[in-house]
């Protein structure tokens, strides 16, 4: 059974079309924020920023600091708290802020996207190299479809990337 077409072949996985996901973040709540519809990654400077652990995806995780950096965020500290409990306190608290994508805000946050979306996490189906065929080709249009309907993706890429990874798991 012959694969769907793909641009991209990782690990022995052949892999659809990527699909970006905006991230945002914002201070916690208390008096309601002056109506913005985004926040500059630069205003995040200063600010403990909230991460998943490095060792999870080493690459996202650099590639996340690089692009603040470049965009003009440099953090007083990056934390991976132990469970997203710990880290919905330090949100609460005002001692940190997490970069995360689009869902309802918990009671005490606000959320909103980052200006010109620079970090946008890539998500795409993936099946075993030799595989493939009408089923898996059917089910990758389907799910991108109502990821993209449903679940916050872009419908394109926002902007893309002005530097490669310096290292990745999967190739581009």
């Amino acid at each position: 059974m012959a694969d769907p077409p793909t641009r991209w072949r990782a690990g022995g996985l052949g892999l659809g079309g990527f699909k970006p996901r905006r991230r945002g973040g914002g201070p916690p709540g208390g008096p309601p924020p002056p109506p913005r519809p985004e926040l500059a990654v630069a205003e995040l400077t200063g600010r403990r920023l909230v991460f998943f652990p490095r060792a999870t995806a080493p690459a996202l995780y650099d590639e996340m600091l690089t692009t603040l950096a470049r965009h003009g965020c440099t953090p007083e500290a990056v934390v991976d708290p132990p469970g997203p409990d710990v880290a919905g306190a330090l949100v609460l608290t005002g001692s940190a802020v997490a970069l995360v994508p689009r869902t309802a805000p918990p009671p005490g946050t606000v959320w909103r996207p980052l200006t010109g979306t620079p970090l946008a996490w890539r998500t795409s189906t993936a099946w075993p190299t030799g595989s493939g065929g009408p089923a898996v080709r059917l089910f990758a249009e389907a799910a991108h479809e109502a990821l993209t309907e449903h679940g916050g993706l872009l419908p394109q890429p926002p902007n893309p990337p002005l530097f490669p990874r310096p290292a990745m798991e999967f190739p581009l």
